[in-house]
């Protein structure tokens, strides 16, 4: 139940973020810190994770 909890104040927090940058943006999880340079490498688990769907698969909320 409290991991549950956790994955739905991440999405609510998600949420936000893509609220807030509707251009797109890359976080890190779990901490949700923005990705300022560097390398982006996705893992195949959050490929093709668009929409709200998505984003629970992304972070294992499923």
């Amino acid at each position: 139940m409290k991991e549950r909890r956790i994955y739905e104040l991440m999405i609510g927090k998600l949420l936000e973020v893509a609220e807030n940058n509707p251009d797109g943006f890359t976080v890190r999880l779990p901490t949700l810190d923005f990705v300022k340079s560097g390398w982006v490498i996705a893992m195949a688990e959050t490929q093709n994770c668009h929409g709200y769907e998505g984003m629970e698969r992304a972070i294992g909320a499923q």
